[in-house]
């Protein structure tokens, strides 16, 4: 889900620049944080096979 903030105030509370993302897990953690679409990517398929059974998963952080 995408979180809109136009008046800056999640921006500034995280000390985030304009161009950096935050990914923030539901429990309201902060997950990752980062520039550009290819590391979020990255961090989105990092985060989403976390504790997924190894074995499905095998060889998947060498193709992110």
């Amino acid at each position: 889900m995408l979180i809109s903030d136009p008046d800056g105030r999640i921006q500034a509370t995280l000390a985030a620049t304009d161009d950096e993302w935050i990914l923030v897990r539901p429990d309201g953690y902060l997950a990752a944080r980062g520039t550009g679409e290819d590391a979020l990517q990255a961090a989105v398929h990092h985060v989403s096979h976390l504790g997924a059974d190894p074995e499905k998963t095998a060889g998947t952080a060498a193709q992110a």
